[in-house]
């Protein structure tokens, strides 16, 4: 097997001290139980009492040690293995080329992670099957000795299990295949609620049609999946406690075997059990392996700065000759191209780069970095052929997504410098650097990208590169940046290259380059810069008819369809019904097997007589009764557990669709994240332990009561001994309860880092210093506390299980002939048949589904902890009005309206007071400085934020704009893209695809079968994208943050010229944040912000 393979390969030394002390343990347990007859048969004749005095408690030591140290050393292997599998899979993407990741899966990524653990379980339940096998071995070889035919018995019914075995785990393999794919695609769904929040909370109809028409559906599928699953694995057990306890009838009832044949077999049938327990896991730990393959195939160095020659410092001139690169699709068919391009850049020059969105300029970006390795073509650096890729230390670039780090990796800290810098962008106020840290995050997208900019320029690359840097930033920032920034880099010999459709400032750079469709068009010196802008072809683009109505597409009406929990997920009478089901079914488990126990040891040694017969066909009637009762428990156990699962996560994210914005952005979104997976997954496994424990239980008590009933005074014994372990058992529960909250809280700081690498992924990509750093300082210690907090946890429950449970179970065997003096004397059947039904006592299958249900435990507490959060949200005490209610807008009136921001830092913002008037068939647009509050007020007048004091009235009544939401269309700046029109029925696909088309998007995304075939798209195509669905939503406000700040020269003409007077034309309203002074004179008002004011 790959896994074991896996193993022996990559822990060699500790494989093997784990295999030589479960070799020593092997040995011993299966030695145990010939040992402890042959001292009660001895003890009982009168003999050798003194020899068996040293000699079971030497052996109830070495089998107590052996299997604590075996268990615990595999506990610390499997660590160890995940520790290397998730540090390879980090390393793997860490070292991907930048396409290459932009093909993978996120949800898929995250998976792979949580599989590690299943992995890890999957390790131990091949660790516990080699210690059994052994086990079983001895014990068979014993057996075999004594008695040929049972011993031949007991093998054919090993190769009947093996068999059933593989078919049974054929189908697992397939369904928990079918169940990871479930997983990935409704983890998916619940991006949609993280990320697209604002939209689905200004939309009900999005938030409705998501969790009902998709979440729900694909959680009950879910459901079904994981029930299938685990019904499957639960199977094995079924059938193997079925068949063992048929072979040990007829060994008594056709074989008449002897009480010492019968005690043996089933002593042997103990390891059976165990093993086919843990197949479940050892199946699922091989599928996720086999998931992760793909990383693993390549082991990567730790360190990318590796090159012992000389890193290139500077260069005179990069040249690209014939240079073409072609993306590939998902299936692996190329998609978009660029080139063939020549392009030469000399050392100091500045360079704009200029054209239409989804013209190839980030993509060139990208190339001339290397982070796109070149299809086809040839790349000089002063006249040598080079792949650019080994040479991206010399770029430093701040792309249109930037994403920021809480600290320098990879940069050595100039703490006056840092400050100057900050100061210099006017972040000082906001952002202060120490201990290695910045102090906050929090800011707004023009913010961001200065703050970027303060990175870059701390790392003082050769050349800069700078994607729409000035798009997001107030009119004087943006003069800064051209007028004053690039000429002084300029001068330091920086070579820089900007991505900007700002032809205002065209003149100040040395060349211009101009691309379309991927190649490069045209090429202007700076004093031949054309003048004007022309519309081109897309001026003769523009719609013949309105470019806004719905035509047949209808929204949901909440009130005509109510919000309500869907009563199949919520049914506690359902819940009831099932423990009540439980209650009569467990106990009748336990009876049935204790009867046929008590029927076994009576038959035993009896001859053939009517009372023989009458037992066998007693034991019959109870052994068909077995397989009936267990599957009931098993999908009595499985459906509710399962249900309760998909309940709670419905039940949060119901919550939490319903929870004021405000709310949702305090709470935070990835602890959601990673308890709705994390511990969701971790409780996806527990039905079938429940199952077990819920079972095995009452069995355990019935076989105890029976035992009091032979020989009581074993039973104060074992009475005696169960409480002095309960008083260990609870300190050790203590302990392991810290141990796994602690764990949990590092699961979500190390879930946190994973999504900052991925977030951050082409600017660690670019930087190899900054990744090794990241990866060094920041996800390897990260994992190891994890490591090493998940090991504490996994011995304080294996001291439990193995020390304090199992323990017991050996003393307590070991202990019956050395105390049969002191107790006074019973018969020599009674005496065995005790020691038959303690050998046969479900205690390993009990410690083992206490320790996964123990784990469970923990994981549902965070879940309620969770949903009790989640219930003290602050709820909308209001919802929007039912369709027939909705104004006709007129007009929208603040009055000194204020909004205060606090954070969970205590850093505070506050807009207002304000006063705004905006007319039906009005265009209004906002400006000022980056942080100024602009993005606020969006979000206090579309009715996301509640104004903390003042008034908003609408057609001259004071509102609450939470039931007026469906007035606006907005666009945020951090705009979501949802794959489908959620909560919208009957939408024209043709009018969908005429406005792909205006929106020059046709020949990147397609809309059929109610969905749209790529989201994977530059930010301004996005953006389009986004307006395509505003314009089939058909609102009367449309509300835009900065929508034409990534367009291209093109596309903000005809935003600014052509659509927003289409929309003013048909009496909508648009209330626009833009920076852009040359169209402020499209506007019915301008209204200036500055520190949360009008000025």
């Amino acid at each position: 097997m790959k896994l074991l393979t896996f193993l022996i390969k990559h822990a060699p030394v500790k494989f093997g001290y784990v295999l030589k002390i479960s070799l020593l343990y092997g040995l011993t347990a299966g030695a145990f139980g010939p040992l402890v007859i042959h001292a009660a048969t001895d003890i009982l004749a009168g003999t050798r009492y003194a020899f068996y005095l040293g000699l079971l408690p030497a052996a109830i030591a070495v089998m107590i040690l052996s299997q604590w140290i075996a268990r615990s050393q595999t506990e610390g292997l499997t660590e160890e293995i995940a520790e290397i599998l998730v540090m390879r899979l980090v390393n793997t993407l860490r070292h991907d080329e930048l396409p290459e990741f932009e093909r993978r899966n996120r949800s898929k990524i995250y998976l792979g992670l949580a599989d590690t653990q299943v992995i890890s379980k999957g390790a131990v339940g091949m660790m516990t099957v080699l210690q059994n096998v052994l086990v079983l071995a001895v014990g068979w070889l014993y057996l075999f000795s004594i008695s040929g035919l049972s011993g031949v018995a007991v093998l054919l019914t090993w190769l009947l299990l093996s068999e059933i075995r593989t078919v049974l785990l054929a189908e697992g393999r397939l369904l928990a295949h079918q169940t990871h794919d479930t997983e990935r695609s409704l983890f998916d769904l619940l991006d949609h609620f993280f990320n697209g929040f604002k939209e689905i909370r200004i939309f009900p109809h999005k938030h409705r049609d998501l969790f009902h028409n998709y979440l729900i559906p694909f959680t009950h599928q879910l459901q079904r999946f994981r029930q299938n699953t685990t019904y499957i694995f639960s199977s094995l057990g079924l059938y193997g406690g079925f068949i063992t306890s048929l072979l040990v009838g007829i060994e008594v009832f056709l074989l008449s075997a002897s009480m010492q044949v019968v005690i043996i077999t089933i002593y042997i049938m103990k390891p059976v059990a165990a093993i086919l327990g843990a197949l479940g896991d050892i199946t699922q730990g091989q599928a996720a392996f086999e998931r992760l393959d793909p990383f693993l195939h390549e082991a990567f160095a730790e360190e990318m700065v590796r090159s012992e020659d000389e890193p290139l410092t500077t260069f005179e001139q990069l040249s690209l000759k014939n240079v073409l690169f072609a993306y590939r699709e998902h299936d692996d068919t190329l998609g978009f191209s660029i080139g063939p391009l020549n392009l030469t850049v000399n050392a100091g020059e500045l360079v704009f780069i200029s054209g239409g969105n989804g013209s190839g300029k980030s993509t060139l970006m990208k190339l001339v970095t290397g982070l796109y390795p070149p299809t086809s073509g040839t790349v000089l650096i002063d006249g040598e052929q080079v792949n650019l890729s080994e040479h991206r230390h010399l770029f430093s670039a701040i792309f249109s997504d930037v994403h920021l780090f809480d600290a320098l990796y990879g940069i050595e800290a100039d703490e006056p410098r840092i400050h100057d810098l900050l100061t210099q962008m006017e972040l000082a106020h906001k952002v202060s650097h120490g201990d290695g840290r910045f102090s906050t995050l929090e800011l707004s997208t023009g913010q961001r990208k200065r703050l970027a900019l303060v990175v870059a320029l701390l790392e003082d690359k050769p050349v800069y590169m700078f994607d729409e840097w000035a798009a997001e930033q107030d009119p004087r920032f943006r003069r800064y940046f051209y007028e004053d920034l690039l000429p002084s880099l300029k001068e330091q010999g920086k070579t820089v290259l900007v991505v900007t459709h700002d032809d205002r400032y065209y003149h100040l750079g040395d060349r211009v380059i101009v691309m379309e469709h991927g190649r490069i068009t045209d090429e202007w010196k700076a004093r031949q810069i054309p003048t004007g802008t022309d519309s081109g072809p897309l001026a003769s683009r523009l719609p013949t008819r309105p470019l806004t109505g719905r035509t047949h597409t209808t929204f949901s009406d909440p009130a005509q369809h109510p919000d309500e929990p869907d009563e199949s997920v919520f049914d506690v009478r359902q819940f009831a019904a099932s423990l009540k089901r439980l209650a009569w079914l467990t106990p009748l488990q336990g009876i049935s097997t204790t009867l046929r126990t008590h029927i076994i040891f009576t038959a035993v040694g009896l001859a053939a007589s009517p009372a023989k017969h009458r037992l066998f066909l007693l034991f019959i009637v109870l052994l068909l009764l077995f397989p009936t009762v267990r599957r009931r428990i098993i999908s009595t156990t499985v459906q509710t557990t399962e249900t309760f699962i998909g309940t709670i996560r419905l039940k949060v994210v119901d919550r939490l669709r319903r929870a004021e914005y405000p709310s949702f952005e305090q709470f935070g979104p990835e602890r959601i994240r990673t308890i709705l997976t994390a511990d969701l997954r971790q409780l996806s496994g527990i039905s079938e332990s429940v199952a077990t424990l819920s079972g095995l239980l009452f069995t355990c008590m019935g076989l105890l009561a029976y035992i009091a009933y032979l020989v009581w005074p074993i039973f104060l014994l074992e009475i005696g001994m169960i409480g002095t372990g309960g008083l260990w058992y609870l300190l050790m529960q203590l302990r392991a309860r810290q141990a796994i909250y602690r764990v949990r809280e590092e699961e979500t700081a190390f879930s946190d880092t994973i999504t900052n690498f991925l977030d951050g992924f082409k600017e660690l990509r670019l930087n190899d210093r900054k990744n090794d750093a990241f990866f060094a300082k920041r996800v390897r210690p990260l994992y190891s506390r994890l490591r090493s907090l998940r090991l504490s946890s996994k011995l304080y429950m294996l001291m439990n299980t193995t020390c304090l449970v199992s323990g017991i179970w050996i003393m307590l065997l070991g202990m019956i002939p050395l105390a049969l003096p002191w107790i006074g004397m019973y018969s020599d059947k009674t005496v065995l048949t005790c020691i038959g039904v303690l050998s046969g006592l479900p205690i390993e299958g009990i410690a083992n589904a206490v320790h996964r249900v123990f784990l469970a435990f923990f994981s549902v507490r965070r879940l309620t902890m969770l949903q009790q959060d989640v219930e003290r949200l602050e709820p909308e005490p209001v919802s929007e009005l039912p369709v027939e209610r909705h104004l006709v807008f007129q007009e929208l009136r603040c009055q000194d309206i204020e909004f205060y921001y606090q954070n969970e830092r205590n850093d505070s913002f506050s807009i207002g007071p304000l006063d705004l008037k905006v007319q039906a068939g009005e265009v209004l647009f906002l400006t000022g400085g980056n942080g100024s509050g602009k993005s606020t007020l969006l979000k206090v007048l579309t009715g996301l934020y509640m104004p903390d004091a003042g008034q908003i009235m609408v057609n001259g009544q004071h509102v609450d704009m939470r039931q007026h939401r469906y007035l606006f269309a907005p666009i945020f700046g951090d705009v979501h893209l949802f794959d489908r029109f959620y909560g919208l029925s009957g939408v024209d696909e043709q009018r969908v695809s005429e406005l792909l088309g205006l929106m020059q998007l046709d020949q990147k995304v397609q809309f059929a079968d109610g969905r749209f075939s790529n989201l994977d798209l530059s930010t301004g195509q996005r953006k389009r994208l986004a307006m395509v669905e505003a314009m089939i939503e058909d609102r009367q406000i449309y509300v835009f943050d900065e929508w034409a700040a990534e367009q291209d020269p093109q596309f903000r003409e005809y935003f600014y010229t052509g659509l927003l007077g289409e929309l003013k034309a048909q009496g909508k309203t648009v209330i626009a944040v833009t920076h852009d002074d040359r169209y402020f004179h499209v506007a019915d008002q301008v209204m200036n912000m500055d520190y949360g004011r009008m000025i």
